[in-house]
């Protein structure tokens, strides 16, 4: 992983596989302020094995430490 030094945002990861042989990266940018918080916006993930196949997520808005029912968080919700 590399993160930038001034403000320790991360740049891009690269994941291995069992035998050490990169399999995927991934890109962060368009940094953001989010609700009091800076984040990158853009996630771009790649395989390295299949050119021109990525995927792409983009966050509009994000709210941090906000209030969660307990009863979202539950078996039966889980198996919906």
């Amino acid at each position: 992983m590399e993160v930038r030094q001034v403000d320790r945002m991360p740049v891009w990861q690269h994941y291995y596989d069992e035998d050490g042989k990169l399999i995927r990266e991934v890109a962060f940018s368009e940094y953001k302020t989010m609700d009091g918080r800076l984040i990158p916006t853009r996630l771009v993930m790649r395989p390295v094995d299949k050119a021109g196949e990525q995927t792409v997520i983009m966050d509009g808005n994000v709210t941090f430490n906000a209030a969660i029912s307990p009863d979202t968080v539950s078996l039966r919700n889980l198996e919906q």
